[in-house]
């Protein structure tokens, strides 16, 4: 059996349980060593599901500096291979050349993991 748990973590209450004093990266061997004392150690679980298939998967998404708003924000749909990424971005940045709202020279990649679990089917 699989299970996925969703839950919720206070660093400050988890770095002072194991004693990592200001250390950024908390090891995940050392999260699952305290899952025994997970409301002790600040996890708190939320959700807990039973699955059959964990998948992994990557996506990337194009982003552009927006003017008005001083930030980057996403102009791509979610792809999954990062050469068809690069290509909407190329046909945005043409489409947009002169906007008064985009700057088409500073445009970003960006990829993050994705996870999709799966369950067992069940009648409606």
């Amino acid at each position: 059996m699989k299970i996925i748990a969703l839950c919720s973590v206070d660093e400050n209450v988890l770095r002072s349980t194991l004693d990592l004093g200001e250390k950024d990266i908390i090891d995940v061997n050392t999260v699952t060593s305290e899952f025994g004392w997970m409301n002790d150690s600040g996890i708190v679980l939320d959700e807990c599901h039973e699955t059959k298939k964990v998948e992994e998967t990557m996506e990337y998404w194009g982003f552009i500096w927006n003017l008005r708003r001083e930030k980057y924000v996403q102009i791509t749909i979610p792809c999954s291979n990062v050469d068809y990424c690069r290509s909407l971005m190329e046909a945005y940045s043409r489409l947009l050349t002169n906007s008064p709202i985009y700057d088409t020279n500073r445009t970003l990649i960006c990829k993050r993991k994705v996870y999709k679990a799966y369950g067992d089917w069940e009648k409606c």
